[in-house]
């Protein structure tokens, strides 16, 4: 054979060292990222002691990078589609690197929250690339099972806690002139450490093949192939008889270019439109259902599993919004169990990981969801009558993590319906919907959470239900 169809030619190199490399350089992003827009909420305390912040600062302080992650993700999809994915989480990477270096820096609060609004603003490229450049290097059966490998980072995150290493964090480690260093600057230095590792990996790897080929690169596409197929099999695609490699779908030479918020909306606008809307609303309303329940919930997750105080009651029975009155040890305990709650997340998100991967040996991506959907459904259900606080904590965690591990696999079936030059554009534009799910979850739960517990924690669990339901009808 001469010119080979690329998924033809990805079946033919398989998974090698270049994939594993690839997987790691993805995975290392994902947990810098959990780093950056999560831990924070680690360090708040010691943060607002050090700057003297009263609590409308401290939540925009907890909200500022995910603010930028969000204004930003649809836009870095959209420019991936245009210039690269590698080159897009490159730039993402090292511009997210220098604004977090930077704001560990700064010795006021207004400066310091912008520069964390910046870091988010920068990596929102790498928030929603990642899952394109992965599935655009890998053959179509192995996608589901690369995208959860990958996601085991995301589990390490939870688990990866620098804060707990640097106890106490606001510990003065030197001082220059009057700008003293804190343990708490030092452990924001240490979670950067993924995003280094991440960036040097990204380097030495390739663009996309599908890419190259959309954009009429062929054979920079076909040097890229035959790179990974040496690298795996020590032979080169001519030995396999493959000399050229095309792709379905090519991107039509475009016009002259626009104003850029312009061409964004006329290159974003076909994915309302037949044949791509049906299958692009079905997998976003999945994704903002995940979202709005599984990373929704999870900054709650603290708050509730310290009011299991009460053997006799409920959840929401024993919940209270009132402060309670904690001594320095009780202060100190509390502290060590947001470590814990995180350490709990991290182990059940990577068991369901693997639980998923074995899954995936025998069936497929959306029976996968229904499945962990549908078990997210019963335990949350289950909630509203529990009153053993060991069967409420299994119960509760058991809630959450199905949904939130989810995502990128929901995210994976996006990338198999969309062509390469929308790709990116439409798995940006439906995590940032599901971004703003949990904006919205975050909201419901700050403003009724405490009025109307048993009614509001159920539109959740019927949020888990309507993803159940969803992901039955999935096609792919």
């Amino acid at each position: 054979m001469s010119a080979t169809e690329v998924d033809d030619v990805l079946k033919l190199i398989g998974c090698g060292s270049m994939q594993v490399l690839m997987v790691f350089s993805c995975g290392m992003t994902c947990l810098y990222l959990i780093n950056e827009i999560m831990g924070i909420n680690f360090v708040c305390g010691s943060i607002a002691e050090d700057f003297q912040m009263n609590n409308v600062q401290l939540s925009l302080l907890a909200s500022s990078a995910f603010l930028g992650l969000i204004l930003a993700t649809h836009y870095s999809g959209y420019k991936s589609d245009q210039i690269g994915r590698r080159i897009v989480m490159l730039y993402s990477l090292g511009l997210g690197l220098a604004a977090s270096l930077i704001s560990m820096l700064m010795p006021s609060f207004p400066v310091f929250l912008l520069f964390r609004f910046l870091t988010g603003l920068m990596l929102s490229g790498g928030s929603c690339v990642f899952l394109t450049y992965i599935t655009e290097c890998t053959q179509i059966t192995f996608r589901p099972h690369i995208v959860t490998f990958m996601s085991y980072f995301f589990a390490l995150g939870w688990i990866y806690v620098p804060a707990y290493l640097f106890q106490p964090l606001n510990r003065i480690v030197f001082s220059w002139g009057t700008f003293d260093i804190c343990r708490w600057r030092i452990s924001l230095l240490v979670n950067a450490i993924p995003g280094f590792v991440a960036f040097g990996t990204m380097f030495i790897l390739p663009e996309t093949p599908k890419f190259l080929l959309s954009k009429r690169k062929d054979e920079r596409a076909f040097a890229v192939l035959n790179r990974l197929c040496i690298i795996n099999h020590r032979k080169d695609l001519k030995s396999f008889g493959v000399t050229s490699v095309w792709q379905d779908n090519v991107q039509e030479d475009q016009s002259p270019p626009r104003c850029c918020l312009i061409q964004m909306w006329l290159d974003t606008k076909p994915l309302f439109k037949p044949p791509y809307v049906r299958p692009f609303l079905h997998v976003t309303a999945v994704v903002c259902c995940l979202f709005f329940v599984g990373n929704g919930l999870v900054t709650w997750f603290s708050k509730l599993r310290s009011d299991l105080t009460n053997e006799k009651e409920t959840m929401c029975g024993d919940f209270s919004c009132e402060p309670r009155n904690n001594t320095s040890g009780a202060d100190d305990k509390s502290k060590s169990n947001v470590y814990m709650d995180g350490i709990i997340l991290g182990v059940t998100a990577l068991s369901t990981f693997i639980f998923t991967s074995i899954l995936l040996v025998w069936v497929k991506r959306s029976l996968i969801l229904f499945i962990n959907s549908t078990i997210a459904f019963l335990c949350g259900f289950s909630l509203n009558f529990w009153t053993n606080q060991h069967a409420i904590l299994i119960a509760l965690v058991v809630f959450l993590s199905p949904m939130a591990c989810s995502i990128s696999l929901a995210g994976s079936a996006l990338c198999d319906v969309m062509p390469t030059h929308m790709r990116a554009n439409a798995v940006s534009l439906a995590l940032t919907f599901g971004r703003l799910a949990v904006i919205i979850a975050s909201g419901i739960l700050g403003f009724f959470f405490c009025m109307q517990c048993y009614v509001v924690f159920n539109i959740f669990v019927l949020f888990a239900a309507a993803c159940a339901v969803l992901s039955w009808f999935l096609t792919t």
